[in-house]
Formats: C-alpha cells, structure tokens, sequence
C-alpha cells in the first residue's frame, strides 16, 4: 500500500512558474518606468531651475547696479542736508530706488524647486530680498508724505520751488532720507553676498551650478 500524497502534475508547477516569470517581469518593467520617469523629472527640474537661478542672478546684478548709482547722489544728498543745507543750494532730489525688482524671485519660489537649493544660500536669498521688500515700502511711503506735502502747499498757494518748502521737505523728511541710505548700504552689501552665493549655491546631487541663459 503507497501512503504518499500524489504528487501535482508536472503540467500545473510549469504553469505557476510561467506565471510567477511573467509577474515578475510586469513588476521589473513598472518599477524601470517609474526610475526613468523619476529621472526624466529630476533632469528636467534641474534644468527648471538652472534657469530660474540664472534669471535671479541677472535681476540681482541690475538692481544692483541701479541701487549703486542711486545710494551715492542719494548719500551726498544727506550730507548736504547735514551741512546746513539752504534752499539757494539745489532742489531736494532723493531718489528712492523703488524699481529694484523682485519678479524672478517671485517666480523661483512658484516653480516649487526652492527646496533643491542649499540652505545657507537660500537663506541668503530670502534675507536679500526681503530687505528689498522694507526698501521699497519705506521709498514708498516716502514718496507718499512727499505728495501730501507738496498737495499741502500747493492749496496754500505755494510752489514746490518756494524757498520755504524746501527748506520744510529737507527738515521733516532728513531722518527717512538717513534710514533709506543706511537701508541702500546694507542691500547693495546683501547683493554682493546673494551673488557670490549664487555661484555655489546648489546642492551638487540636486541640481546643477546655475547657468547662463
């Protein structure tokens, strides 16, 4: 009497195997689509992202240039005032920088790529740049009380011309004139950082140097 349990027909562990090999490869092939599109995605966000440093570095290197000319009339501006200024020594003329531009930086943070950037140079970047933020709110508001003020003395028929006008601009909006400069020296020193940061500022592994576009 043969008490051993019947063994499968060869026909059936040929079948599991050939179906085991083709589960295996649909999981090889899906898990080679996913690394390629992972990749694909990784190359083209690098890409992305070379350009969107690019664009920082030029609108930094032009605000800067502009912030430049403008902080050394605007610094002489306040000596004079400083120096007992008179009315009979020129037009007040203090020129905030309003236009130093924050639109490709803007545009950096909407592609949703900041998080490939190094930190240390990512922080540098937000610093710089909301520094730009507080000039341009204070160059505006300057501009604002500038417009009361001449709206004032023009209904009390006066010229912006007038010695006295002059004379009242110059008293009353000194101490902005010093804060706005003193903010002018500190954002031309926090571009000059943001700029040489940019030439070393991506992770190595997540993205390229930045380049020229």
């Amino acid at each position: 009497m043969n008490d051993s349990i019947p063994r499968r027909p060869s026909w059936i562990a040929r079948a599991l195997a050939r179906v085991a090999l083709e589960i295996g490869a649909i999981v090889l092939g899906v898990l080679l689509a996913l690394a390629v599109s992972e990749w694909q995605q990784a190359a083209d966000d690098r890409e992305r992202l070379s350009a969107a440093l690019g664009n920082v570095r030029h609108e930094l290197t032009e605000n800067l240039a502009l912030l430049q000319r403008l902080h050394a009339a605007n610094s002489a501006m306040v000596q004079r005032l400083e120096q007992d200024y008179e009315p009979a020594d020129g037009d007040v003329q203090y020129v905030p920088g309003v236009q130093v531009s924050e639109a490709a930086w803007r545009a950096l943070g909407s592609t949703g790529l900041t998080n490939l950037i190094e930190y240390p140079m990512l922080l540098e970047l937000s610093r710089t740049y909301a520094t730009i933020d507080v000039y341009r709110r204070a160059g505006y508001a300057l501009m604002d009380a500038n417009l009361t003020m001449l709206a004032t003395a023009s209904a009390q028929r006066q010229r912006a011309d007038d010695p006295d006008v002059q004379r009242t601009f110059a008293t009353n909006f000194l101490g902005q004139f010093r804060l706005l400069t003193e903010i002018e020296a500190e954002l031309i020193q926090a571009h000059h950082a943001a700029l040489t940061a940019l030439g070393a500022g991506v992770d190595p592994e997540a993205a390229p140097p930045p380049a020229e576009r």
